[in-house]
């Protein structure tokens, strides 16, 4: 059976590679290649409660799932700056559904350490300091 099968196959192989081919290229305007459906709806069942708050969240925040907020002034980086900074980020992080808030308050300094015990320092990028940071995380 495999014998005849590969001698059939042997005799027309390029009538069987034309055959290919020419689906190939007949079918080709139908493969959506160019869009590709990268939703996460489509991992979830429709009455998921996750993915009606997720619906819910694109609906209120649309265009990314990243809010970003600049503020200017004269006085973002003075002490008081910073403290309302901290006040705005750690509000930011009560909401619901918010997993991380960063901002220049709250932002961290990362230097390796030399010597026998090589690492890393992790630090405060601008030092904190009264009330606001015993809440902080």
């Amino acid at each position: 059976m495999s014998l005849a099968l590969a001698r059939f196959l042997y005799r027309f192989r390029f009538v069987i590679t034309f055959l290919i081919v020419a689906g190939a290229l007949a079918l080709a305007p139908r493969a959506q290649i160019t869009r590709i459906d990268n939703d996460i709806a489509a991992w979830f069942s429709k009455d998921d409660p996750v993915l009606r708050d997720y619906d819910r969240l694109r609906q209120e925040f649309t265009g990314s799932r990243t809010l970003i907020v600049a503020l200017t002034g004269p006085g973002v980086t003075s002490a008081a700056g910073l403290d309302v900074l901290r006040r705005i980020t750690a509000d930011v992080e009560r909401v619901p559904y918010v997993v991380r808030a960063y901002s220049l308050a709250s932002a961290n300094s990362i230097t390796s350490t030399a010597g026998e015990d090589a690492g890393i320092e992790v630090r405060p990028l601008i030092p904190r300091t009264g009330a606001i940071d015993a809440c902080s995380r």
